[in-house]
């Protein structure tokens, strides 16, 4: 950072002079801070509480994912009823945003493209087209 200097001698002479100290010092001395114990929040566990597993852990992501694409799936089926569709094809919009995860990715005629049909065009459509046009 590039200091201005103001008048006669302005931060800069400040800072030699010892009007301002650069650098904090601390109680136990040196120039960094000391190590902070980490604040707990919330009342106390429970005696006997354990952490959950990392299988645990994956098991509840997975259904914070399920719910955040359950919610995406609603709000598309709401969608698809004011615009006027009929229940079955809302029920399928629906449907779509819930298997592939919330997103649409194929639209018109990108559905021709997806050969093995996992919902994404990848290189490995492409050479089951080739092997299917020779």
């Amino acid at each position: 950072m590039k200091l201005k200097k103001y008048g006669k001698g302005g931060k800069y002479e400040m800072y030699n002079k010892g009007g301002v100290s650069p650098k904090k010092s601390y109680s136990k001395g040196g120039d960094v801070d000391p190590p902070q114990k980490k604040p707990v929040y919330g009342p106390p566990k429970p005696p006997g509480y354990k952490e959950p597993t990392e299988k645990e852990r994956e098991e509840s992501r997975g259904e914070a994912a399920y719910l955040k694409r359950r919610k995406e799936a609603d709000r598309a089926y709401r969608q698809a009823i004011k615009e006027g569709a009929t229940e079955a094809q809302a029920v399928k919009i629906a449907e779509r945003y819930l298997s592939q995860g919330g997103k649409m990715y194929l639209t018109g005629g990108q559905v021709k493209l997806d050969a093995n049909k996992d919902g994404k065009i990848s290189g490995s459509d492409f050479k089951m087209l080739r092997a299917k046009k020779k």
